[in-house]
């Protein structure tokens, strides 16, 4: 799990959530353009970009998430758990998050079940584009690694 990490590596990964949410809301932003207005009060300032309060509100959900991150994938906290049911952990965490800031914060109509569907959506191919990089960064760690080992071992011959 995570060696031990400062506040400079935890206020990383909140910057880092923050600016890809950002940019990405951002692009729906310019996309959805004027007529935004009326589909959420994230875009509430249309084609102009996104309020103050929604940064802030952005800004408040990437601490939530980094601190689940951090109960669920540091040993400081949960000593004995599975990678998979610390993900699990994970990502229910993170979908209570962001539906309770759905509802307190008026994202989207909490009635209005395509908005939910549209969610639904687009959560399950971040997550999927999320964990295949995962995987693929943890794949080209582990051929490092062995690649590493193998010179060892023939430097030992």
């Amino acid at each position: 799990m995570d060696n031990r990490k400062t506040f400079f590596d935890y206020a990383a990964q909140v910057l880092m959530i923050f600016g890809l949410t950002v940019a990405a809301i951002s692009l729906c932003s310019f996309a959805a353009g004027d007529k935004g207005k009326e589909l959420s009060t994230f875009f509430a300032l249309g084609s102009q970009g996104l309020s103050h309060a929604t940064l802030a509100q952005i800004m408040g959900l990437s601490v939530l998430i980094t601190l689940a991150r951090f109960l669920f994938f540091s040993d400081r906290v949960i000593k004995n758990l599975s990678v998979r049911a610390r993900t699990a952990g994970m990502l229910i965490s993170c979908v209570a998050a962001i539906v309770a800031f759905v509802l307190i914060f008026d994202w989207f109509p909490g009635s209005d079940v395509w908005a939910w569907v549209c969610f639904a959506a687009s959560f399950i191919l971040c997550f999927a584009v999320s964990y295949l990089l995962t995987r693929k960064r943890e794949q080209m760690e582990n051929d490092k690694m062995a690649e590493a080992l193998e010179r060892l071992k023939n430097e030992d011959n």
